[in-house]
C-alpha cells in the first residue's frame, strides 16, 4: 500500500509550470436530513482547470466540520468512530495518490491537463479497490454463464458493503482482524452460522483472485473466521406424506397445482434441480431415457422416463416455448433471474400445500431431493445406487447426505427401548419393588 500522509484537507502541490494545483474536500448533503452527506474532492489549478471526483465515503451533517472541511471526530469510542477513522484514513491515502500522480506528471515533462489526473486516479483507485475488483470479478463470471457463482460473490459483497457502510477498502487493508469484526457483525444482527460461512467462503475466493493476479499479496486474512458447513436437520418426507401430497386435488388452484407437479417431478427424477428442470428440452429425452447435465457439477445423468414424468410434461405443454418440456424459462440459455423468481413463488406455494397435506416441516423443492434419498435408504436400495442415481462424486458424499436426513431407523429402535423398559416395570412383581434398598 503506498504511503499516507498526515491528514489534510487542503493540499497544496508545488509549483509546476507557472501552477499551482490545490485540492479541497467538499461536503454534499443530502436532499434528506436524517441521511448522511456525500464528499468529493476539488481539483483547481490557477489556470482555472477545475475538476471533481465524487467518493463514497457518507458523513452525516453533524460529523462534519464545515470551517476546517474535516471529520468531526467523536470523543467517546463507539462504532462510528472506527467507521470515521477509517474514512479518515481512506481520504489521507486518496490525497497522497492524487500527488503522487501529480508527481509523475511533473518528472514525464507531459502538458499538465486536471482530466489527466482524474482518469489516472479513478484507474489506480479501482486496481486498489476491494469493491470495485468484487464487482469487475462479478462481471466476468457472467460474461461467462457462471451465474451461480456471480450470484454468491453479489449477495456477499453487499453483506460486506452494508457493513462497511459503503466505505470502500483497499486489496492490501484486508486482514484478519477486519474479518474478524465482520464476521462479530453478522453474528449481532442473528445471521446463521452457515450464512456467515457463505459469505466469507464467496469474499475468500473473491480476494485469492486477486491475490492470483498479483494485486495483492496473500495475508490469509480468513484464516480465524468461521468458513465450514454446520450440519443442519434436513427434512425429508415418508412414502405416505408424499403420496398425500400427489393425491390432493387441487384444480381450483392453480398455482398450488403447478408447485406440486414440480416437486413431484424433482422426486420422480430423482430430486432434480430446479434449474436443471428449467433447461430441460424436448431433444433431452430420447429412447424412453433423459439424459441432462447437472449446471452444479456439470456431470451427464440419464433417468428413464417414465409415464408420471410424461403426465406432468402433457399437463404444461401448452405453456412451453422453444421445445422446453416445463413452463420454468422461456429459453434454456435465459439469465436465472427468471428461473429464481418462479423457484420462490414454487417454494411459497409448497408451504400451503404442506399445510394442506398435514406436514409439519418447511416444504421446499430441495425436499424433493432429500426425501428421494431417504425413500431409496429406506427400501434398502444399496448406497453405492444411491449416490450414483443422484449424482454424487463418491459414496462417501452420500454417507454424509443420508445421514443428515433424518433418524427415523434410530428412532424406531428408540421407541423399541423405551417400550421393553416400561413393559419391564409394569411386569415386576410389587414385592419384589418394595424390597429393593433404600
Amino acid at each position: 500500500m503506498f504511503f499516507c500522509l498526515k491528514y489534510t484537507h487542503n493540499l497544496l502541490l508545488p509549483t509546476f509550470n507557472l501552477f499551482i494545483m490545490k485540492i479541497q474536500i467538499r461536503f454534499l448533503p443530502s436532499n434528506n436530513p436524517q441521511l448522511p452527506g456525500m464528499l468529493n474532492y476539488q481539483l483547481i489549478n490557477s489556470n482555472g482547470d477545475t475538476a471533481s471526483i465524487r467518493t463514497t465515503y457518507k458523513v452525516y451533517f453533524e460529523e462534519w466540520n464545515h470551517y476546517r472541511n474535516t471529520i468531526r471526530m467523536p470523543r467517546k469510542a463507539s462504532a462510528r468512530k472506527v467507521q470515521l477513522k477509517e474514512i479518515e484514513t481512506q481520504i489521507k491515502c486518496d490525497l497522497m495518490l492524487i500527488r503522487d500522480i501529480y508527481d509523475d506528471y511533473k518528472e514525464s515533462g507531459e502538458r499538465f491537463r486536471m482530466v489527466n489526473v482524474v482518469n489516472s486516479y479513478l484507474s489506480q483507485r479501482r486496481s486498489r479497490s476491494f469493491f470495485d475488483f468484487v464487482a469487475d470479478t462479478i462481471d466476468h463470471l457472467t460474461a461467462i454463464n457462471r451465474h451461480g457463482t456471480a450470484q454468491g460473490y453479489a449477495s456477499a459483497l453487499r453483506s460486506f458493503m452494508n457493513f462497511r457502510e459503503n466505505v470502500d477498502i483497499e486489496l492490501a487493508d484486508i486482514d484478519s482482524d477486519l474479518m474478524q469484526r465482520y464476521e462479530a457483525y453478522l453474528a449481532n444482527r442473528g445471521v446463521s452460522p452457515n450464512s456467515i460461512s457463505f459469505y466469507m467462503r464467496n469474499l475468500r475466493a473473491a480476494y485469492n483472485r486477486a491475490v492470483e493476479k498479483d494485486l495483492v499479496q496473500q495475508a490469509n486474512p480468513f484464516r480465524h473466521v468461521y468458513t465450514g458447513i454446520a450440519k443442519t436437520i434436513k427434512r425429508a418426507l415418508p412414502i405416505k406424506a408424499l403420496q398425500r401430497i400427489k393425491s390432493l386435488n387441487l384444480e381450483t388452484t392453480p398455482s398450488l397445482d403447478f408447485a406440486r407437479d414440480m416437486f413431484m417431478f424433482s422426486f420422480y427424477t430423482r430430486g432434480m434441480s430446479f434449474v436443471d428442470m428449467a433447461r430441460l428440452t424436448t431433444n433431452d429425452i430420447k429412447h424412453q431415457y433423459l439424459t441432462y447435465r447437472r449446471r452444479k457439477t456439470g456431470q451427464t445423468l440419464q433417468i428413464r422416463w417414465e409415464q408420471c414424468m410424461q403426465e406432468i410434461v402433457d399437463k404444461y405443454r401448452h405453456l412451453t416455448t422453444e421445445s422446453l418440456l416445463l413452463p420454468i424459462s422461456r429459453s434454456r440459455d435465459e439469465p436465472p433471474t427468471r428461473y429464481r423468481i418462479v423457484m420462490a413463488r414454487v417454494n411459497k406455494a409448497l408451504k400451503r400445500i404442506a399445510q394442506l397435506a398435514s406436514i409439519d416441516v418447511p416444504l421446499t423443492m430441495y425436499v424433493a431431493r432429500h426425501s428421494w434419498a431417504s425413500v431409496a435408504r429406506d427400501q434398502r436400495i444399496p448406497i453405492s445406487v444411491i449416490s450414483q442415481g443422484m449424482g454424487h462424486d463418491s459414496e462417501l458424499t452420500t454417507q454424509i447426505y443420508l445421514s443428515t436426513i433424518n433418524n427415523t431407523l434410530i428412532d424406531r429402535a428408540n421407541n423399541r427401548i423405551i417400550t421393553k423398559l416400561h413393559t419391564t416395570i409394569t411386569d415386576t412383581p410389587n414385592s419384589t419393588l418394595s424390597s429393593a434398598p433404600g
